[in-house]
């Protein structure tokens, strides 16, 4: 488990123990976090950061509805404090808004030719103006999520998608700001001071 991942598998694990689901999921890709009737999916993220999604292609593949636990924290020196829990049923509609006119075939045709530059510098510079090609060409078809590409000058070739801030409210509305999840409440401060970067990685961030 990575740094950054640790506070939302804190979360994750307290919303598990609610619904008497004692397991773990094996890894944090795995299609469902808590199976069941109506799957379950448990997001942690700052209090207004996107929601991020891990696979692309696995959200353009739901065609049920699902749960999403949503939990947002604020930063309070070392420490982040969760200050709003939200359970969302999401359903084929708001998934079709959220993702618009882009079909499966070619999100995934897409991510197939993102993974085939090659690794390096080269790779990397021809992938970037690829996906921004792509993506331009399509910007009248796309919904609520936004497409980014993950693409590094060494062998990082992949897509991932979030719904920002913005679009979340508009779908959903404001967070709660409420703690409660079935009847409990998270109290729980987690020791985990804000996430940094270095100057290379952010320096990366003009290419997404």
């Amino acid at each position: 488990m990575t740094e950054v991942q640790e506070h939302g598998f804190i979360f994750q694990k307290w919303v598990k123990k609610i619904l008497g689901v004692d397991h773990l999921a094996e890894n944090y890709t795995e299609k469902w976090d808590i199976p069941g009737e109506t799957p379950i999916s448990v997001k942690c993220m700052g209090l207004k950061n996107a929601l991020e999604f891990s696979s692309t292609v696995r959200i353009w593949e739901i065609n049920e509805p699902f749960t999403l636990v949503v939990g947002r924290w604020e930063q309070v020196g070392t420490k982040k404090i969760i200050r709003s829990i939200d359970e969302i049923l999401i359903t084929p509609r708001i998934l079709k808004k959220m993702r618009g006119m882009i079909s499966l075939e070619e999100l995934k045709e897409f991510d197939e030719k993102i993974k085939r530059f090659p690794a390096g510098k080269e790779g990397q510079k021809k992938g970037i103006d690829f996906a921004k090609k792509w993506k331009s060409e399509r910007k009248n078809k796309m919904g609520l999520l936004t497409i980014t590409h993950k693409i590094d000058s060494k062998n990082q070739r992949r897509i991932q998608c979030n719904l920002n801030y913005n679009s979340y409210v508009r779908l959903f509305g404001e967070p709660s700001m409420k703690t409660e999840f079935r009847g409990k409440t998270f109290s729980q401060i987690i020791n985990h001071g804000p996430r940094t970067f270095n100057k290379k990685l952010d320096s990366l961030k003009e290419f997404i």
